[in-house]
């Protein structure tokens, strides 16, 4: 062979395309199999995160809808004048539309609070008295309000109704969330005996 067509010969063999070298073009099952393992676990990231908000939203949802129904249960019960020491419970009904699965509980009842030890403790009988507005935000002189006794003054005993509304919402596959709300208003037994002061 001449060394001209040897030259050619070699330099033909390293430019010929991969499908001319006896290779085929394409991918390797073997990595065929990786990408189609990697896409797929992708995929199922992506399924299960978005499965994950959508039950998120559906619970936020449902929690919401109990808020307003205590809400509800709570204003119905501060728009009375006299309210009576009764315990209550109860649902909606099964066909009350979107409050089906709902539950309610209600406890009123009269209770006796020292003013002085709620101040000094910050709880109201086991409940923390968190509601506060910070010190920077308070009144710092003294203010007389409207209705102020000498008992409120001292931090005496005061006599408060406590009224808890409780309502328990469906969570799913049986389960049943609760959203509980407490407040309190002067009882009449209070009222009755600033009247005679």
């Amino acid at each position: 062979m001449k060394p001209r067509r040897l030259k050619r010969k070699i330099w033909l063999q390293l430019n010929r395309p991969a499908w001319k070298k006896g290779k085929r073009p394409g991918l390797t099952l073997f990595e065929m199999a990786i990408a189609i393992a990697l896409v797929s676990t992708v995929i199922v990231m992506i399924l299960s995160s978005v499965s994950g908000s959508l039950q998120l939203q559906s619970e936020a949802d449902k929690m919401s809808v109990a808020v307003a129904l205590a809400q509800t249960k709570l204003s119905q019960l501060m728009s009375r004048p006299n309210l009576t020491t009764s315990h209550n419970k109860g649902d909606f009904g099964s066909d009350a539309g979107m409050y089906a699965g709902y539950e309610f509980e209600i406890d009123v009842r009269e209770d006796r609070i020292n003013l002085a030890e709620v101040a000094q403790s910050g709880k109201l009988q086991g409940t923390p008295v968190s509601d506060q507005l910070p010190a920077g935000v308070q009144n710092q002189g003294e203010t007389q309000k409207a209705g102020q006794t000498v008992a409120t003054q001292t931090g005496g005993e005061v006599d408060i109704v406590r009224i808890v509304v409780l309502i328990r919402y469906p969570r799913g596959q049986g389960l049943k969330g609760t959203y509980r709300v407490e407040t309190f208003r002067r009882s009449q037994k209070t009222v009755q005996s600033e009247a005679e002061l």
